[in-house]
């Protein structure tokens, strides 16, 4: 995350491209540019290509930025992938997208290990660990530093400072145990995948569904919330206030463009109907994440959006495997 101090002119030409309006650009270039003397942020006219070779490279960089297996190293040391916070602003759009490609791998997995043993669980268990290969824990990592500073800290400096240790702690651990057992038991109450445009259910289109779902956390959170120096000025301070000063970058088109690509996988998927239920369940849990952050911290952190993240996951597989029809029953035959 350190290092990028060298980056070319035109590496940063790619950045800028497509940021939306001259006054958006302008601010752009003024928050970062007042602080990097040396990256020169100009607003190029190369034409299409280049413009096409930015979208690719905004992939490229969500890609690596939020599931880390995916590029390979001489490419993730390459100009192709950035790990400057601009270029995690640029690429927050296609987080659904990556979420919804790991979904469909991880329902790779439960389908080959469901066709294999005849124990649900086993195939629920495959597909999770396919899921964390996949992203290296990138996300329960931050779930687990999140419970440990949370939990143990009393104040906002003994939180970031427990957040900070690599160790894991009682919180985490039993957070740890309670999060992958859920799942594995959700997904197994879920069944059998069935692929149907619209009608799909089952483990497997929920695995994508949540997976798409679950990355708009990070954006929406970005974008509403300031973000908090996580280090307190200490080791890779100078990455996370970049955070801070380039949140303009990630402008509301881009989170608008992300909740509508995660939208569009789950009604493919699902049905217009569950998607509401599944999407109004998540915006729940990220309000719910942004206000007690902002209230605990005073914003939110990488570690933070990643259990909000997980949190949004957990969720959307308890919507899917709930009774709502026997549970909408029971009520009507007995409301008290």
């Amino acid at each position: 995350r350190h290092g990028h101090e060298q980056r070319t002119t035109s590496s940063w030409r790619r950045h800028v491209d497509g940021l939306g309006s001259e006054r958006q650009v302008k601010g752009a270039k003024e928050r970062v540019g007042k602080h990097v003397g040396a990256w020169r942020l100009e607003k190029d006219d190369d034409g299409g290509e280049d413009e096409r070779r930015g979208r690719r490279a905004e992939v490229h960089r969500a890609a690596h930025l939020v599931h880390r297996r995916w590029i390979p190293h001489e490419a993730a040391v390459s100009n192709l992938v950035d790990h400057h916070a601009v270029a995690i602003m640029v690429g927050a759009a296609w987080y659904p997208t990556v979420g919804a490609i790991v979904g469909t791998w991880s329902a790779a997995c439960h389908g080959a290990a469901s066709a294999i043993w005849s124990a649900g669980n086993v195939a629920a268990a495959v597909a999770s660990a396919a899921s964390v290969w996949m992203t290296g824990c990138f996300h329960e990592d931050g779930f687990g530093d999140s419970l440990d500073g949370i939990g143990g800290g009393w104040t906002k400096r003994e939180i970031l400072t427990i957040m900070q240790d690599s160790r894991v702690g009682s919180y985490a651990a039993v957070g740890f145990a309670l999060f992958f057992v859920s799942k594995v038991a959700l997904l197994t109450e879920l069944g059998e995948s069935q692929w149907s445009w619209g009608r799909s259910m089952g483990a497997g289109p929920a695995l994508v569904v949540a997976h798409a779902l679950a990355r708009t956390a990070p954006p929406a959170l970005l974008v509403c919330l300031p973000y908090v120096d996580e280090t307190q000025g200490k080791d890779k301070g100078e990455f996370y206030r970049w955070l801070g000063r380039c949140r303009d970058i990630l402008n509301l088109r881009r989170v608008f463009f992300a909740i509508a690509t995660s939208l569009c996988v789950s009604a493919g998927l699902l049905g217009v109907a569950r998607t509401v239920i599944c999407a109004a369940s998540v915006a729940m849990v990220v309000v719910g994440a942004g206000i007690y952050g902002q209230h605990m911290l005073g914003g939110i952190m990488g570690d933070y959006m990643g259990a909000t993240t997980c949190m949004a996951e957990i969720t959307v597989y308890a919507v899917l495997a709930a009774d709502v029809e026997g549970l909408s029953t029971a009520f009507l035959d007995d409301p008290w």
